[in-house]
């Protein structure tokens, strides 16, 4: 091989290298910056809480790490909130720190994600124009824009299993008492079987033992309910 040659290769050999470095350190950024995303999300939850119910003069304890759930299915609690009528015992529960999924419960217990691969977007009077995006436009149901989506199931089965939340430890007798489950990040949609179909499951709705909420609508209802005048 002359010296020319030899030149070629080994420009286009580094010119390769660094294209595989920056594919490799873009990946790595929106890992770190997906986990970076839901740490912060729950340092802000529990800030706006915990100034909250010092005003309000309400009880609010930490009974484990608010982040170790961020990167693995734990069991125990991770708060208690006691108002003068009501105790509330709140679990954090990360299904997938990618939002891009659906999230779909069998059980309390069982659950499978869905990915969301992309969004078609058709345009109704534009005869056969078409445009994919992979961004879900704000406000759909108010446009002349008709939505679908495709799925693809995670594995072959998918199936996976969420710890049986330990609310029982932290209950009181002489309280009323309601399990939470905070989903964070919250995926795309929440559903779960009902007669053998999927319904959607809101911020808010009872399922199983505990009520599902995203960290914003929990504190907006924690708010409703205990704002003193």
């Amino acid at each position: 091989m002359d010296p020319q040659t030899q030149t070629i290769v080994r420009d286009w050999g580094i010119f390769l290298f660094q294209i595989f470095v920056l594919i490799i350190s873009i990946a790595v950024f929106i890992l770190v910056y997906r986990y970076v995303r839901a740490i912060l999300k729950r340092t802000i939850f529990f800030f706006k809480l915990n100034v909250f119910c010092k005003t309000q003069s309400i009880s609010i304890k930490k009974t484990g790490s608010q982040f170790i759930s961020i990167f693995k299915n734990t069991k125990s609690p991770e708060l208690v909130i006691e108002t003068t009528d009501k105790r509330y015992i709140i679990k954090y529960f990360t299904p997938s720190i990618v939002k891009n999924v659906n999230l779909n419960f069998i059980t309390s217990n069982d659950y499978f994600l869905t990915s969301v691969k992309g969004f078609v977007l058709v345009t109704r009077n534009a005869g056969a124009l078409i445009r994919a995006s992979f961004f879900k436009p704000k406000n759909i149901e108010a446009t002349f824009l008709k939505l679908t989506h495709t799925e693809t199931h995670e594995k072959v089965k998918g199936q996976k299993f969420l710890h049986t939340p330990d609310y029982g430890k932290y209950h009181n007798d002489n309280k009323e008492t309601e399990n939470i489950l905070i989903i964070n990040p919250i995926p795309l949609n929440i559903k779960y079987v009902h007669v053998n179909r999927f319904e959607p499951l809101l911020s808010g709705d009872e399922y199983g033992n505990f009520k599902v909420y995203s960290t914003n609508e929990f504190y907006l209802n924690i708010v409703r309910n205990n704002q003193k005048n």
